[in-house]
């Protein structure tokens, strides 16, 4: 946080769009201490869809602190799944002295991931999204991680990713509407589609 001040004050401008942790420091240090120890971790966490609902989650595995779309959260493999918890919402944390093995395939999907839903557990699979010119520039000035661009005869493109959640192609699309649609596989345009009528639908 310090190091991105120095920049604000400085003749660069960056809007920082991340969510304020600042509370949050001691409890940083201690997930940062048990990821790099590679030690099991319990506290108490709070669904934000059950407020009154406080759960105890034992020996969780500490992958990584990660920051998707301005939120931080934890990734963590607790018995055989692996969950982001959101990071506002750990409390009493403490640190075990049980010690665990990464698996090397959830840091590898992580770093390949583009949206907060990726699951570490899932296959990749391939989703090739059609660009109208207009929008081709704006991936070729930011590419999304691991992306494959062809562009068109007719000035329109290709991209190319691997995703493991559709909801990863859905935050794209929802983005973007109406200049980038779902080419393959089919039916995940048929179904954004089905959700975007459904949403036209209820506001009538």
């Amino acid at each position: 946080m310090h190091k991105l001040q120095h920049y604000i004050e400085s003749p660069f401008y960056a809007r920082i769009d991340v969510e304020d942790i600042s509370h949050k420091f001691d409890l940083i240090e201690e997930l940062e201490d048990a990821i790099a120890t590679q030690k099991e971790i319990t506290f108490k966490y709070k669904k934000w869809w059950k407020p009154d609902t406080i759960r105890t989650h034992k020996h969780v595995k500490p992958y990584k602190i990660i920051i998707f779309d301005g939120f931080w959260y934890l990734l963590a493999k607790s018995g055989d799944l692996y969950i982001k918890y959101y990071l506002k919402e750990i409390r009493d944390l403490s640190v075990l002295e049980q010690t665990f093995e990464r698996e090397k395939k959830v840091t590898e999907a992580m770093e390949k991931a583009i949206g907060i839903w990726f699951n570490p557990s899932v296959e990749p699979f391939d989703v090739v999204l059609l660009l109208d010119k207009n929008a081709i520039v704006y991936f070729e000035r930011k590419p999304i991680k691991g992306q494959y661009l062809k562009k068109n005869t007719d000035g329109t493109a290709e991209l190319t990713l691997s995703v493991t959640h559709k909801r990863e192609v859905f935050t794209i699309l929802k983005k973007w509407l109406p200049q980038v649609r779902v080419i393959e596989p089919r039916e995940l345009q048929e179904e954004f589609e089905e959700i975007l009528a459904q949403y036209m639908q209820e506001i009538k």
